[in-house]
């Protein structure tokens, strides 16, 4: 999924029991990717529904929960103009920064009607690649990779178990609110 970003992918067949209707997609990326040697960080408002499903990830990972200032993976339910302090690595080990699981309402190309579409170009793209969200704002993406090679990396999952992976390497050339 790195290796083309902006290429949406469904993933299928994923028999996860889904504690908080959370994301099946979402979950089965922490699940591939945490271990012992990781950390996670789940934003949630609720912080009930946050507890809960931090214990679900650590009984199926063995990960640990951490501050969102060293968590290598965060789960974001939530808008993340209201997170500010991700792990964006250091100009020695840029590639240590967070990787962020972002659930959104809907994932498409071109598609109109409340959505925001960003066309990407970058590493792994042909020349550009448009890519519509519903469910997340401008203010969440825009800036955060500004000081490549720091920043985070993203995965953003939608309620249809579609995927595409936005890298801190990709850049945003154009930005629409439809």
């Amino acid at each position: 999924t790195f290796a083309r970003p902006g290429k949406i992918n469904k993933i299928t067949d994923l028999k996860i029991k889904l504690p908080l209707n959370v994301s099946k997609a979402a979950l089965g990326i922490f699940f591939t990717l945490l271990d012992l040697e990781v950390g996670f960080y789940v934003w949630c408002f609720d912080g009930q529904k946050r507890r809960k499903i931090e214990e679900y990830i650590v009984l199926n990972t063995g990960s640990n929960p951490r501050d969102l200032e060293s968590a290598d993976f965060v789960l974001a339910l939530n808008k993340l103009s209201e997170l500010k302090e991700e792990k964006k690595g250091s100009l020695e080990y840029p590639e240590q920064g967070a990787t962020v699981v972002r659930v959104v309402e809907e994932i498409g190309e071109n598609l109109e009607g409340n959505f925001l579409t960003l066309t990407l170009t970058g590493p792994g793209i042909n020349e550009k690649k448009a890519v519509s969200l519903k469910g997340v704002k401008r203010e969440e993406i825009i800036e955060v990779n500004k000081d490549f090679p720091l920043g985070i990396d993203f995965l953003f999952v939608d309620k249809k178990d579609k995927i595409f992976a936005f890298p801190r390497s990709t850049k945003i050339v154009e930005v629409k609110e439809v």
